[in-house]
């Protein structure tokens, strides 16, 4: 009596990895540096303005009598 022997197939996959390479990447270094800020010196000079008032005049009329 023959048997059925099943048939067997491999499938590769070939997958693509990236190489990865190995690079020299400089430091930076930053420094402080101190500026100078000027100083502000505020002078206040009070000054007196006098106050005007406005006050009515009233008008007179001269009427000559004939």
């Amino acid at each position: 009596k023959p048997v059925e022997v099943p048939q067997v197939e491999y499938v590769d996959h070939h997958t693509h990895v990236p190489v990865q390479k190995h690079r020299q990447v400089p430091m930076i270094q930053t420094e402080q540096q101190f500026v100078d800020v000027p100083q502000v010196q505020v002078i206040e000079k009070i000054v007196d303005v006098p106050v005007q008032k406005q006050v009515q005049v009233p008008m007179i009329t001269k009427v000559q009598k004939p």
